[in-house]
């Protein structure tokens, strides 16, 4: 029970950072404010960033069966599938050892 805590918790926690991302690119390319938005999206980008610890699996892994088109969105999925995974093992050990939640 206490792994699915952990599990569940990194899959939100990357959502929003998805969508803090999603918001921040939103308001730099709709309202043309390039500050505001970055700044929107920089909690996101951190949130995200464990994720490039395993870009160079990207090539030994099948990856390709979940993004089959490759490319950008390929990439980027596949960084946010890693910060998953990543979340997941530290919020669950953190789970385990009754520091997350509380």
């Amino acid at each position: 029970m206490r792994i699915l805590i952990g599990v569940v918790s990194a899959i939100v926690l990357c959502v929003s950072a998805y969508l803090f991302i999603l918001a921040g690119e939103f308001v730099s390319s709709e309202y043309e404010a390039k500050a505001v938005g970055m700044m929107l999206a920089i909690p996101g980008y951190i949130i995200i960033a464990p994720g490039l610890l395993g870009v160079g699996l990207i090539d030994y892994l099948p990856i390709y069966l979940i993004f089959p088109k490759g490319g950008a969105s390929g990439v980027f999925g596949s960084i946010l599938l890693f910060a998953i995974i990543f979340w997941s093992v530290l919020l669950s050990f953190l789970s385990c050892k009754r520091y997350w939640p509380f």
